[in-house]
This record gives structure tokens, C-alpha cells and sequence, in this order.
């Protein structure tokens, strides 16, 4: 396409463009103009002819545009009618389509209303029919957009549904087809061909993978992978010797303890059972919380195959004692207390000792504890807690012989469980094959959170003859599916003090009584606490709200609202509910008695009139959706009679009406309380509560259509 044939499509469409702001900047301008005229009815000369002439417009429109099912009948507050297509309605937020049932409009045709007798002149004829070409021309031209714009959100529908379905027959059908791929350039385009047309195009750059495929290549990947590594480790573990090892019987005169071997906890130990241990010196103690060891330790050599018996004495402590709690994030580290070894914090968190000084520390292969110590003085009957963090350290390499090592595979139903060896983390999580295990016999443990292990733990033995040991556990599920919702959808939620989700949540919880608590939301009352039971069942569901709070104050001097905007504006009424804004027809800020401050006296509107009209004041403000209301919600109102009654009347009657989103909520109010009588527990309420819709709101008070008195409205709020 030429550059000239770019230009002139440009300046096409240019036009176009604004053809049609100018067409749609005519029609807003025609439907305010006619807005204007038809709701300022008395602008218009009130005579017979004005009145003809209406009558025949209605009938005439009635006639038009009832007949054309595109049109529907539409009225607003002020009983005018228009009659509106669908399309226009999503633009009018006046007019509101007129519910008539088949009786209501049987009796509207026949008893409407009074017949307006029409001369049957030429120039009534001649204004009839004009008015019906116009009435004509203006359903036909307003059908004629309503179609086009049917039939173009048709088109733009069928268009991307096949596009869509054009697409999925594309790839089912080329996926069966031998040799066929797919391939995708820079822009995200795709075609299908063969590896030949491939190589023979420039545009299409690189072969285009579903996720599921490149899954599927990376599963694959690292499997062949692991494969080739497990095999060469298996094999160079079996060309290593075997450590031999012997064993040790200790016993500790009927109190159990724990044994520690070289400051290592010797897992799954128990008195007066052989222990397996490596060959070579060692150096044993047994610890029990609350008891003395004598001798504090004893060394020992162990021979192949051979067994050592010892025995320790474990005695009470007796005396003046205090305890120590040490916290650490690493419970393998080892305890020491005024420089003797007392086990491993995970073993030992609690330490019983005498009163007095004392220093402690912890010792880690790979960590340094911060502080490096402790040194305090525990009284007798006291509980201190010391807290160490723990910083990496560089790793010591391992003494241990190659040729003694095995390997052990752990394996869970669920993976990701995390593993224990003797007692400590290994960091690693199945399924796992633990690697350079020292020959021996070991205690294999799982933890998975929310998942209970069977069984607890398992013993497995490595040696020369069997370099490999595999350990099977079985995890059963604590948790259920549970889904816990709350309007409003901002609202925090906590489950046993902790937090949960904001509005909603849907997952797991474990199973028993929790206790759920709520944030608070502004605009809302915080629900107290619930108890929730979750029960062993395909799915636990629990439904929460909050009730709307609302508080909003108005004085002369100030309004506000605690939940969002607040506008107040002065004005009048004169017939209806229909309210006039007005700073000079409104109500009077006068001075209350008893130095109160000010207040707004109302009274009538126009002194000089008939009707004289009522002083009002119209609130907009904000409620909180959704509108879930538990208490009642007030008005109330600090107002007053003033007993001074109006210009040239001689009965004296004080009332009000208060009207909310255009319904009359109460009206011939008397006012209970004399001015006299003013003061902060002297007030008036009316319940709001089934008058109120989410979002803004207007709430209206004013003096009552037969009120004779000025009244005092020293104050109001909304509870």
C-alpha cells in the first residue's frame, strides 16, 4: 500500500471520527434541552391550546412508539414519560422503565384518565400529523442505531469464537499428523509444519512447546540424570571397606537418662540394652534433668565385635535449685555449663542446677553462638531464660573413612517430609537417599507438618555386607478442607491468634475446636469471637459478617463522618419531597440559650407566599456495603420548640419530617421538648434502618407542610 493510500485512509477515518463526536455531541445537547423544558412545566404559558397540544403529544407517542417493541416505557420521579430504547437506558439515570401489569394497562386504556375533547380544526389536523412524521422519523432513526449496535456486538462475538474454535481444530488436527510441529516467531504467532519447511522460512524462529510438554522434557532430564549419578555413587560406595564396630552395655541403676557418646546423642539408647558403637576410644557420660552423675565420665575402648559394660550413678539433686531455660535456633548444639558437657539443648532445653553463679554456652560444629556466653546468678526457686542466635561457621571435613560409609534411602507416601538422622536434622527431605553414613546402627525420624508418621521412627544398620539401608514411613493427613468467608471481603481474620486471610479462605486446617477472631473494618461493628470445629468430613464450611456502624454527626459548625465523605446542604421545600438548594431560603444559624452554641432555626420559607414552603437541610453520607445490619440504626435529633410562632397565626404547632432516599420515613412529627429544656440527654430518635442502601445516601429533614412554630435543631447523628 502506497503512501498516498495511507494518508487518505487516515484522513478518512479522521473524518469519521469526528462526524460522529459531532452526532453524539448534538444528541446530548437535545436530550438536555428537552430535560430542561420537561422539568420546568410552569416556564411553559398555561393555557387550553398548551393543554391540547400536550395531550396530543402523549397520545401521539403512546401511538409511535408503543407499536415498536424496541421502546420501552419509562418514567421518573415526577410521573414524565419517555420512551427509550435499551441501549439508551444504559446512558439514562433518570428514567426508569414503568412496571404495568396486564390488568394495570387494560385499565389505563380504558379509565386512564379524563378524554380531552380535540376541535376538529385544520390546523389541529395539520399539528397532528406533523407531530407523527416527527414522532416516526425519530423511532425509525433511533431503531436503525439500536439494530446496528446489536448486530456489531454480534459480529465482534462470532468473530472471536472462531478465531478460538479455528485454533483448537488447527492443533487437534496437525498433532495427529506425523511429522508435523509447531513453531512460533517474535511476536507470538504459531504455524504448523514439518522440519523442512522450517528450514526454509525466515519468519518463524524456534519450536513451540504446550506447558505440559516442557514439563514432561524436564521430568525426563533430571531423571536420566539422577539415574547416571545414583549408579556411579553406588557404584564407587561398594568398592569402599567396612568400619568395624562393637558395642557398649551401660547401666544407670533404674533412672532413665540419656547417653551421650564423644558429646553425641546416642539415639534410641536404653539402659542395660547393647549399643552399637564404632571401634576405637570413646568417651561416654548419662545426663538426667534433675539428677547428679557420678563418675561425670568414663572412656572406654572398644574392640570389633566386642561388647563394653559400664555403669553410672544418677542421684537427685539435693539442696537450694533453680532452673534455666536456654533458647536456641539450633537444638543439635551442644550445652555446656560452667565448662562440663550437659547434653544437647534439643535433649536438655530445661537445666536444673544449684543457686549461685554459673556460665553457659553452646558449641556447634558449624555454627558460633552469639553471645559466646552467658553468666548470671540463679537463686533458688528462680526460672532465667538465656537466648543464643547462631551463626554459620566454615564446615569441618569428615575423619571418617570412605570405606566405611553406607548409604540410607527414606521414603515417605507424601514427599517433602523432613529427615532425622539419630536424633538431627539432616536438611534434606524425602525421598532421599542419605549419603557417607558411617557403618553402624541408626535412627531414621520424619516430620511433615500437619502429618503424623508411622511408625515413629525406624532402626536401620549399615556394614560391610549391607552398604545400603532403606527406611519406609507412612503419613497420615491431620488436616481437612475448610473454607471460612466473611463480608465484608476486606475483613482480616485470625485463626487462634494468628492470621489467616483477608475477606476469605479456602484450604487446609487441622482438625478440633479453633477460635476465630476478627480485625476490625471501619465502617463496621468487629463480631466477637467464634469457636469453629473442624470435623473429619469432605468439606467444612463456616460463614462470618459484619454488621454496618455508622456514625455521622452535624452541628452548625461541623459534620462529619467516621466512615467517608459527608455533605451537608441548606435549602427549602415547597410541594412534596422535592428539595431547592438555597443559601438565602434556608435555615437560620441562631444562638442557642444557656451557652449551648448555635443552632439552626426552621421555619417556613418564604414569608409571603402560599404555600410559604419548610426550611430543610439535605445529609448525604456513605454506608458500607454490603448493608448487613444487627442493630438498629437512629437518627437523632437534639430539636426543640421555641414556642415563637410564625407571622399572623394564632394556633401553634411545632412539627417536622425526616425523608430518606426519597422516602418519607416520618412525617407530622411533634416535637416533644421545649427549648427550655435543651441539653445533651434531650433529644428525639427515628429509626433509619429499613430506608438505607449501600453507598451514598440522603437523608432529609425538614418543618412539617402544617408546622406553625419556629423550631430550634440545636443537633443531629446517625447511630
Amino acid at each position: 500500500m502506497s503512501a498516498a493510500d495511507n494518508k487518505f485512509n487516515e484522513e478518512e477515518l479522521r473524518r469519521k471520527i469526528r462526524e460522529e463526536l459531532e452526532r453524539k455531541h448534538s444528541e446530548r445537547k437535545s436530550k438536555t434541552k428537552e430535560t430542561v423544558e420537561q422539568a420546568q412545566p410552569m416556564a411553559q404559558p398555561v393555557n387550553e391550546s398548551y393543554f391540547i397540544e400536550t395531550y396530543i403529544r402523549r397520545q401521539l407517542e403512546e401511538e409511535v412508539y408503543g407499536a415498536h417493541p424496541e421502546f420501552v416505557k419509562c418514567e421518573n420521579h415526577l410521573n414524565q414519560i419517555r420512551w427509550l430504547t435499551p441501549l439508551e437506558m444504559e446512558e439514562e439515570f433518570e428514567f426508569f422503565p414503568v412496571e404495568e401489569g396486564f390488568w394495570e394497562r387494560l385499565r389505563n386504556k380504558w379509565f386512564g384518565g379524563p378524554r380531552v375533547k380535540i376541535p376538529d380544526t385544520a390546523e389541529i389536523q395539520q399539528m397532528i400529523d406533523k407531530l407523527r412524521t416527527e414522532f416516526e422519523e425519530d423511532a425509525r432513526k433511533r431503531i436503525e442505531a439500536y439494530k446496528a449496535h446489536m448486530q456489531a456486538n454480534k459480529k465482534a462475538f462470532a468473530d472471536d469464537l472462531e478465531k478460538k474454535i479455528y485454533e483448537e481444530e488447527q492443533d487437534r488436527f496437525y498433532s495427529q499428523l506425523k511429522g508435523y510441529y509447531k513453531y512460533k516467531n517474535h511476536i507470538g504467532e504459531t504455524a504448523w509444519m514439518t522440519p523442512e519447511e522450517f528450514e526454509n522460512q525466515d519468519e518463524f524462529m524456534e519450536r513451540y512447546y504446550t506447558p505440559r510438554q516442557i514439563l514432561l522434557r524436564r521430568i525426563l532430564t533430571g531423571a536420566a540424570a539422577l539415574l547416571v549419578l545414583g549408579g556411579l555413587y553406588a557404584g564407587w560406595q561398594s568398592l569402599q571397606p567396612e568400619t568395624p564396630r562393637g558395642y557398649v552395655l551401660v547401666e544407670t541403676g533404674g533412672v532413665k537418662g540419656s547417653l551421650y557418646i564423644d558429646q553425641n546423642l546416642a539415639v534410641g539408647f536404653s539402659p542395660g540394652v547393647p549399643y552399637p558403637v564404632s571401634e576405637g576410644r570413646h568417651e561416654l557420660t548419662v545426663l538426667a534433668s534433675g539428677y547428679t552423675t557420678s563418675p561425670d565420665s568414663l572412656e572406654i575402648e572398644v574392640a570389633a565385635e566386642d561388647t563394653v559394660s559400664i555403669s553410672f550413678q544418677l542421684k537427685a539433686m539435693s539442696g537450694k535449685n533453680g532452673v534455666v531455660h536456654v533458647v536456641a535456633p539450633h537444638p543439635e548444639a551442644g550445652l555446656y555449663v560452667d565448662g562440663d558437657f550437659r547434653g544437647v539443648l534439643g535433649d536438655t532445653p530445661y537445666v536444673q542446677l544449684p543457686e549461685g553463679d554459673h556460665t553457659i554456652t553452646l558449641k556447634h560444629d558449624y555454627y558460633l553462638p552469639t553471645p559466646g556466653f552467658h553468666t548470671f546468678s540463679l537463686a533458688a526457686g528462680d526460672t532465667v531464660e538465656l537466648s543464643f542466635s547462631m551463626r554459620p561457621t566454615r564446615k569441618k571435613e569428615s575423619r571418617v573413612s570412605a570405606s566405611s560409609l553406607g548409604l540410607i534411602e527414606v521414603n515417605t507416601n507424601v514427599p517433602g517430609a523432613r529427615i532425622f538422622l539419630n536424633g538431627r536434622p539432616t536438611g534434606f527431605q524425602t525421598d532421599y537417599v542419605l549419603q557417607k553414613i558411617p557403618f553402624g546402627r541408626h535412627v531414621i525420624r520424619v516430620e511433615l507438618e500437619n502429618y503424623k508418621a508411622y511408625p515413629k521412627e525406624r532402626v536401620v544398620e549399615l556394614n560391610k555386607d549391607r552398604r545400603k539401608a532403606q527406611a519406609e514411613f507412612t503419613l497420615s493427613a491431620t488436616l481437612r478442607p475448610t473454607v471460612i468467608a466473611v463480608e465484608p471481603q476486606n475483613a482480616p481474620l485470625f485463626l487462634d491468634g494468628k492470621k489467616l486471610a483477608v475477606g476469605r479462605y479456602s484450604g487446609k486446617l487441622p482438625l478440633g475446636k479453633h477460635t476465630i477472631t476478627f480485625g476490625d473494618v471501619k465502617g463496621f461493628y468487629t463480631p466477637p469471637a467464634q469457636t469453629i470445629e473442624i470435623r473429619d468430613e469432605l468439606e467444612n464450611s463456616f460463614n462470618f459478617s459484619y454488621g454496618i456502624r455508622l456514625n455521622v454527626d452535624m452541628t452548625p459548625g461541623n459534620i462529619r463522618d467516621s466512615y467517608g465523605p459527608v455533605r451537608l446542604i441548606p435549602g427549602y421545600i415547597v410541594k412534596g419531597i422535592e428539595f431547592k438548594r438555597s443559601t438565602e431560603n434556608a435555615p437560620e444559624v441562631v444562638e442557642m440559650p444557656n451557652g449551648l452554641g448555635t443552632a439552626w432555626q426552621m421555619g417556613f420559607a418564604f414569608q409571603y407566599r402560599n404555600p410559604p414552603g419548610s426550611d430543610a437541610l439535605e445529609l448525604y453520607f456513605q454506608v458500607p456495603s454490603p448493608l448487613n445490619i444487627t442493630k438498629d440504626i437512629v437518627l437523632k435529633l437534639w430539636i426543640y420548640n421555641s414556642r415563637e410562632k410564625y407571622p399572623l397565626v394564632i394556633g401553634g404547632k411545632a412539627r417536622y419530617r425526616v425523608i430518606l432516599n426519597n422516602s418519607v420515613v416520618r412525617d407530622h412529627m411533634t416535637v416533644k421538648n421545649d427549648l427550655s429544656a435543651a441539653g445533651e440527654n434531650t433529644y428525639e430518635t427515628v429509626t433509619l434502618s429499613r430506608y438505607l442502601k449501600p453507598g451514598l445516601n440522603k437523608l432529609i429533614i425538614a418543618t412539617a407542610d402544617d408546622n406553625t412554630v419556629f423550631l430550634n435543631l440545636w443537633k443531629a447523628a446517625i447511630r
